[in-house]
């Protein structure tokens, strides 16, 4: 069980892009899911750490791998289907992802999901070119 102060120290190192790939693969399996939220979200975070978050227990980690520019289409698109609201809705929210995710996410059932999405897609494609260009 971490402490306070260590929880907070591994939750800075998580995110910052230039942690060590085997720090971020320990931290990958923490037991806080705010720990895993952050190196879901790291982009420095290799590709193989990644994968088994996406069937994070948590909903506001798989959300996190959304805001992941190393994510693939195609994991994005599995995490648009996600059963838990709160995933397609987070991701509804994210003007980064792909056209094509939020339009799966504007046919979305839920309407707080689909209108999100409409919303998001008016103003994700600058944000989405300025995000792949840095």
């Amino acid at each position: 069980m971490c402490n306070s102060v260590q929880a907070h120290i591994e939750y800075i190192i998580a995110i910052n892009p230039h942690t060590e790939i085997e720090v971020l693969e320990k931290l990958a399996k923490s037991e806080f899911a705010k720990i895993r939220r952050q190196v879901a979200e790291n982009p420095a975070t290799p590709f193989r750490t990644l994968l088994p978050l996406l069937s994070d227990e948590s909903a506001e980690v798989r959300i996190a791998l959304s805001y992941n520019p190393k994510v693939p289409k195609l994991f994005l698109e599995w995490l648009s289907h996600d059963e838990e609201i709160d995933v397609r809705l987070g991701m509804a929210d994210n003007p980064y992802l792909p056209d094509e995710i939020l339009r799966i996410l504007e046919e979305d059932q839920n309407p707080y999901v689909s209108t999100h999405a409409a919303e998001t897609r008016k103003i994700s494609r600058q944000k989405w070119a300025q995000r792949r260009a840095a």
